[in-house]
């Protein structure tokens, strides 16, 4: 499966990179709740340390993350602990507009 970061917690310049991010398809469920866990698994998979995309940090607290949830992508940002509720169209061109 493949997720995007979109990368705002350290963007410079007004621009957001868009960061790739390919989720195993053995990757171990990390939540009982299959959405979150790949979630979780997009950000664990996000981090440089385990899977490196140059010129891009990787995925941090106030990025947000998309996956596909049954063909319609669903955004949460990350938070210090865990994740949002899912971002309305609304709220996460909000958070592009920075």
């Amino acid at each position: 499966m493949e997720a995007l970061a979109y990368l705002i917690a350290f963007h410079r310049d007004g621009e957001v990179k868009v960061r790739p991010i390919v989720i195993p398809e053995d990757a171990y469920p990390m939540t009982p709740d299959p959405v979150m866990s790949v979630f979780e698994q997009a950000f664990y998979y996000g981090q440089n340390d385990f899977q490196p995309v140059p010129g891009c940090y990787s995925v941090s607290v106030g990025d947000v993350v998309e996956i596909p949830v049954d063909g319609v992508p669903m955004r949460r940002l990350v938070e210090g602990a865990g994740f949002s509720d899912p971002l309305t169209d609304e709220q996460f061109k909000g958070l592009m507009d920075v």
